[in-house]
Order: C-alpha cells, then sequence, then structure tokens
C-alpha cells in the first residue's frame, strides 16, 4: 500500500454493519487520480481478444484516470499502485462478470483476462470467497498477493454508498480467513470532502432501501465498539494527565491515548501529524500518521493496550523532545519507517 499511502490526502475508517450484526471498521484511504485526456474509452472499442464484439456501454461511459501518462480505470491504476510496491494485483469485474470469475490486469480493449494460471495460490483464495459468498456479488474491486500475502481494495467514486451484496461479501470474506487488516477502501476525492463536512458527531448514514445500518460511519469518535476496536476507556479518549504534555521547547503538545478508539480518532483529524511508535525491546519508531504499519487493528486493544505505547504530534520536534524526556534517548536522531518516510 505504500505507493498508495504517499498518493493520499488523508486517512480515515470506513465502519460496516455487517448481516449478523457486527461491525467492523476498515482502514480508507481518501484519493483522486487525475483525470486522464482521454476521459473515456472511445465509442466503437471492442474486446481486444474479439475485434468483432463491442465493448458494453458501462465500460464506455467509466472515467479513465491518469497512471504515467496511460489511462486506466481507476480500479487498475489502484492495481499499478499495489504491483510498484512488489503485489501481484488484478480487478475483480464482477459486474460484467454476470456471475463468473472476470478479472482484468490491462483495460479489456487491449488485454485478456487473467486467468491465474501463474497464480495457484491466488486462484484458490478467490474461489474459497467466492464459494462462501455463494456467487461474486459485492467483490472488492481489486484483489492482491504477495509471498502468502493478500489483499482486497474496494474503489468508491464519488456517490457510491454501502450495499447488501456489499456487506455480505465482507462476511463471508472473514468467514474465509481474510482479517480486516487485509481490507481497504479508497475514496475519491468528492465523496470525501462532503463526508467531511459533518459534525464529529454524525451518526452512520445509509442509502434508504438499502441494507440496514450498511452506510459507512462518520462519526470521529464512533458510537458503539466495532469489530476490532475497543469500546472508549473509561469514557474517555486520552490518558488521563496525558492529554496535552509539552516539552519546553516543543513547537506543539504531544498525546498519548489510553484505547485504539481515541488514537484513530486522532489519526483522523491529523492526516499530516507524526506517530512515535514506543516499542518494547526496540527503539521507538517514527512514522507518520497515513502510514498503515502502525495501525493493525484486527484485534482489539492491539494498539494502544499491549505494551506498545502510541505519542501523537503535529510536528517532529514535540517527538524528539519527548524522547529526550522520557530517557530513551537523545532525541537529535529518530529512528524512521522506511515505508511512509517520515
Amino acid at each position: 500500500m505504500e505507493n498508495l499511502i504517499l498518493l493520499a490526502t488523508r486517512r480515515t475508517l470506513e465502519y460496516r454493519r455487517l448481516p449478523d450484526g457486527d461491525e467492523v471498521a476498515i482502514d480508507a484511504l481518501v484519493l483522486n487520480f487525475p483525470p486522464h485526456c482521454e476521459r473515456n474509452l472511445p465509442a466503437g472499442s471492442t474486446y481486444f481478444l474479439d475485434p468483432s464484439k463491442p465493448l458494453p456501454r458501462s465500460y464506455l461511459i467509466k472515467p479513465l484516470v491518469d497512471v504515467g501518462g496511460a489511462p486506466l480505470f481507476g480500479e487498475l491504476a489502484i492495481a499499478r499502485s499495489l504491483e510498484a510496491d512488489g503485489w501481484s494485483a488484478v480487478w475483480v469485474d464482477s459486474y460484467h462478470g454476470r456471475g463468473k470469475r472476470l478479472c482484468w490486469q490491462d483495460l479489456p480493449d487491449r488485454s485478456e483476462p487473467y486467468n491465474f494460471a501463474d497464480a495457484p495460490d491466488a486462484a484458490a483464495k478467490y474461489e474459497r470467497i467466492t464459494s462462501e459468498n455463494g456467487g461474486v456479488g459485492g467483490w472488492f474491486d481489486v484483489m492482491a498477493w504477495r509471498r502468502g500475502e493478500f489483499l482486497f481494495v474496494e474503489y468508491k467514486g464519488a456517490g457510491d454508498k454501502a450495499n447488501a451484496n456489499e456487506l455480505r461479501w465482507i462476511a463471508s470474506a472473514l468467514r474465509s480467513g481474510v482479517d480486516t487488516s487485509e481490507l481497504h477502501f479508497v475514496l475519491s476525492e468528492p465523496r470525501a470532502l462532503r463526508q467531511n463536512n459533518t459534525s464529529p458527531q454524525t451518526q452512520r448514514t445509509g442509502s434508504r432501501g438499502g441494507a440496514p445500518g450498511g452506510g459507512a460511519v462518520q462519526s470521529r469518535v464512533p458510537q458503539s465498539p466495532a469489530r476490532g476496536l475497543p469500546p472508549s476507556h473509561n469514557g474517555q479518549d486520552t490518558v488521563p494527565g496525558s492529554a496535552s504534555v509539552s516539552g519546553p521547547n516543543s513547537d506543539a503538545p504531544t498525546q498519548e491515548f489510553a484505547d485504539d478508539r481515541g488514537y484513530f480518532g486522532w489519526v483522523q483529524s491529523h492526516p499530516n501529524g507524526y506517530v512515535l511508535s514506543v516499542r518494547i525491546r526496540k527503539p521507538p519508531l517514527l512514522h507518520r500518521a497515513i502510514c498503515t504499519h502502525i495501525d493493525r487493528h484486527n484485534n482489539a486493544g492491539a494498539l494502544t493496550e499491549r505494551g506498545t505505547r502510541k505519542i501523537c504530534a503535529e510536528a517532529k520536534r514535540p517527538l524528539r523532545d519527548w524522547v529526550r524526556e522520557n530517557g530513551l534517548g537523545s532525541g537529535v536522531v529518530l529512528e524512521k519507517c522506511t515505508t511512509c518516510g517520515p
């Protein structure tokens, strides 16, 4: 996800209430791919393997984005970004597959469908989830694999909302052994901007007539526990006495949170900030707030309640001061995450 993180303008969480009533919190990156000058595939475009067969109109009206000068659909742009990080990735085109597996690594007018012949483990993973789901409905748009690891990314354009198929697929993926940390959303900027204009206490929203509770939770501090996120610690989001801990030369205060919920609220509202991960028997490690390597929330309390502390600040200098004042080093040079490059 490194390249997608670098492209993102901010990072947030999307919440989904599943058919069994459980709620899950899923990582989301907010970004806009630049539009390509061609805007859409030209009228009369045909399938690469069958030039006599025109592409459906649904392909022709999909917007094209620019990836290094090449036109791609947004789903394929995500796949390209993951490939740059060393993943193999495909667009899972469940809409045009009409109940059958249909995956692409490039636009359909210039490539043939991907058949997984060189990726049997990925094929098995796909079939396992699809079988558990009872079909391809709701499949996340991008599937990626690398040395036994998997990622699943759903691309949400402006106006896209959660639906019953998506919720069923998430539940099926989890039952098939997929971890919540392997699920991601990529949100287009217009959609995110509309959501960001709501107040911090905005309740869950969903489309009328859609799955009950199927919308994303837009509150900065969620109103009920989600899978992977514990309830607030004694109703507080910060460690008592440490909500604002400033060193004598700090440009801004540092903050440490008692639970994952408070920590996520800070990260969501400070996408340009920094997080110092204070690890057991290892030097403190500096991250950007949007770095996914500090955000594995598949188990409740995994971030802040199991020995690893997260010290947050809007600038690096307060974190250097914190390291020095707590006897963990000189604070002059901090070890930095090689993924996000803070």
